[in-house]
């Protein structure tokens, strides 16, 4: 999903980055370059870097991971009696 997206480390390219969709039962849940890349100060320097990352489980984990880059934008809601995850993108509730 991320393969060749380069990030420079002076966010100067950030304009130019893909959004990053996630269909999900029907439903996109989109992040953009500006939620999935992080400005971070590493040594009194400021820099950019990516927020998200792949890794290879193997075919006998069928699972994806969305992590804290997703879960910023799209509160989660785990319903343990009906055991399923629900998702409420967060940029929508604070416009309503």
């Amino acid at each position: 999903m991320i393969k060749g997206i380069e990030v420079s480390k002076d966010c100067s390219n950030l304009d130019t980055l893909p959004n990053l969709t996630w269909t999900i039962d029907g439903l996109d849940y989109t992040l953009t370059p500006s939620e999935y890349v992080l400005e971070v100060e590493q040594m009194g320097e400021s820099q950019c870097v990516m927020a998200v990352m792949g890794s290879d489980f193997g075919t006998d984990f069928p699972y994806f991971i969305l992590g804290d880059s997703f879960m910023r934008k799209f509160y989660s809601y785990f319903d343990k009696n009906n055991n399923r995850v629900g998702f409420i993108d967060t940029t929508k509730l604070a416009t309503q």
